[in-house]
């Protein structure tokens, strides 16, 4: 395998098999987890995702499976968020809550330092004074709460389209620049690449904005459903073209290193072949566009750092197809 490829898809999944379409019960995604993390392809495996609402059942699996695995486990727990600015705070408190008695229970058996949680439409359509006065009241929460856990915060395009998108990023990046440091955890942002149906995905167009407002902030970010194979490609069963990881992660990685156009970005989103990368020894190669392993390394770190996936197999599978492993 070429080094830059092995640098683009290290711990890239997050497993999340409970949630949907796989919706395994907590005893199969745990065990599942635990034969990944120790299997030939673990190196491509980060953290693992679990609901805030049931962390109390992950103690007993957790635990005994840790103790048989290099190391502790990496959690991100998926809050579950309120509607408006005080329902948010109130089930975020009682989130962190949850992640406090866990982290309890279990020592160095396992650790949660990701949260991962919804914007409220009701905040975002406010406007960013708005988004920052939520991100800063709740960095309170996290500090007194959970001062290790770092949040991801999801937005989505909804009704007020990139407009809408930027400024909420915005916020973001002003928190950052104000009080990220020893007390408060960096804002991260996250968005949804897929779903039950058509609706649920994003536009390569909307995709390629998301990535390359973050990327102008500064921000760091994940991506989350729909991401199983390698490229992209029609799903009959949808009707429609799904994104694939490893285009976005490529698009990613380059906007990074070259703060590409957002046209370049859609163009490589929209790749349908393997021939049109090119992983090498000394960086990738993408529709005429070049990056080095460092660049590749430093925007996996500071850039898109992973995708939720409730399958493993799933991506892996494809990138054998592709004789990329």
């Amino acid at each position: 395998m070429q080094e830059s490829l092995r640098a683009l898809l290290t711990g890239i999944i997050d497993y999340a098999g409970m949630f949907p379409p796989a919706k395994l019960p907590l005893e199969a995604a745990t065990a599942n987890y635990d034969t990944y993390k120790k299997g030939a392809h673990g190196w491509m495996l980060s953290r693992f995702v679990c609901g805030a609402s049931i962390l109390p059942g992950m103690e007993v699996y957790a635990a005994a499976l840790s103790r048989n695995s290099a190391g502790g486990w990496p959690i991100a727990v998926a809050g579950r968020g309120g509607e408006d600015m005080i329902a948010f705070l109130e089930v975020l408190q009682q989130d962190l809550a949850a992640i406090g008695t866990f982290g309890e229970a279990l020592g160095q058996s396992a650790e949660v330092d990701v949260l991962e949680v919804k914007l409220p439409e009701a905040v975002i359509e406010q406007g960013s004074e708005s988004v920052y006065e939520l991100v800063e009241r709740s960095s309170e929460v996290f500090a007194s709460g959970a001062p290790g856990v770092r949040p991801f915060y999801e937005i989505g395009f909804g009704a007020g389209g990139p407009e809408t998108v930027f400024k909420t990023l915005s916020a973001l990046k002003k928190f950052n620049d104000k009080w990220a440091g020893d007390r408060y955890r960096p804002a991260g942002a996250k968005i949804r690449t897929g779903g039950a149906d058509a609706t649920a995905i994003p536009s390569s167009n909307q995709l390629a904005f998301f990535i390359s407002a973050c990327c102008k902030l500064g921000l760091t970010y994940k991506a989350t459903a729909g991401l199983h194979q390698p490229l992209r490609h029609a799903d009959r069963a949808m009707g429609t073209e799904v994104h694939g990881f490893l285009n976005v992660f490529v698009a990613a990685v380059l906007a990074y290193a070259s703060k590409l156009p957002l046209q370049k970005i859609v163009t490589i989103l929209e790749c349908t072949k393997i021939r049109d990368f090119e992983f090498r020894g000394d960086g990738l190669i993408c529709c005429g566009q070049h990056a080095t392993i460092e660049q590749i390394l430093a925007a996996r770190q500071q850039g898109c750092v992973s995708i939720g996936s409730c399958s493993f197999d799933e991506p892996v599978e494809g990138l054998q197809k592709l004789r990329l492993l």
